[in-house]
């Protein structure tokens, strides 16, 4: 199992981040994002809001069908609550049919 450094930079890779966008959604220089992707030591902060800004283009990339814009902060913050909410549906959907399925089951006994 990969460490979650090496995971954070296997995204960044495999989606192909741009690390300018990452580096102002993080709030860090673009140099820090070299430094997180060479294994260089960084405060933990600012680990942390790299890994963290990583996982929100994680999430919006891959729930919505386009890829949002990461340079342009408002509109990104739109599509984190679009995700999110769909995200949320989607488990309200699997809930509903769960539950469905164990009254259908209890039905039958």
């Amino acid at each position: 199992m990969e460490n979650p450094r090496q995971e954070t930079i296997n995204a960044i890779v495999k989606l192909r981040i741009s690390k300018i966008g990452l580096a102002a959604l993080a709030k860090v220089s673009s140099g820090r994002i070299s430094d997180y992707m060479r294994g260089r030591s960084l405060s933990a902060d600012k680990v942390s809001r790299i890994e963290e800004a990583v996982l929100q283009v994680v999430k919006v990339w891959t729930c919505l069908p386009v890829k949002t814009d990461i340079t342009d902060p408002e509109s990104f913050a739109r599509a984190i609550r679009i995700a999110d909410a769909a995200i949320a549906t989607e488990q309200l959907d699997t809930a509903t049919a769960e539950a469905t399925e164990a009254i259908q089951q209890l039905a039958t006994l």
